[in-house]
């Protein structure tokens, strides 16, 4: 039987869980969440697939970005929409830290010709982060 682990979003703490798993394959953990008793603060399983056999877990698929850093580029992209950026390199800014992928993405394939291609771009970017919050 495995206590899965748990990380600990403030002090990058890891502890177990209190989450158990015996000789199971194909299992999906989303959203779960605990008290990290080294800080106090918040910490969770990272949303995934995995499989636990024997001692090893095994991590299928999962997600490199937790509901709450979604919620915060949502924010992001919903901030710069409605203060009506006019640049990409605004974009890449305000994202470089929250979500350096998604800013590199913007930054190197995304290139808006004009304000309203820019603002055509910020929605599409904050409706599908929209939609993978909802489907989580």
């Amino acid at each position: 039987m495995i206590d899965i682990p748990a990380v600990c979003d403030d002090c990058g703490g890891v502890f177990a869980s209190g989450l158990v798993a015996d000789e199971s394959t194909d299992i999906t953990i989303i959203g779960f969440r605990t008290t990290c008793p080294y800080c106090g603060g918040s910490g969770g399983i990272p949303d995934g697939s995995y499989d636990f056999i024997g001692d090893t877990i095994q991590v299928l698929a999962a997600n490199p970005y937790s509901r709450e850093r979604l919620e915060r580029v949502r924010t992001i992209l919903d901030e710069l929409r409605s203060a009506g950026s006019n640049t990409s390199e605004e974009v890449v800014a305000a994202l470089e830290e929250e979500a350096p992928e998604l800013a590199r993405i913007v930054r190197d394939h995304l290139v808006p010709r004009t304000p309203a291609d820019l603002y055509a771009l910020l929605t599409l970017l904050l409706g599908i982060v929209t939609l993978i919050l909802k489907r989580g």
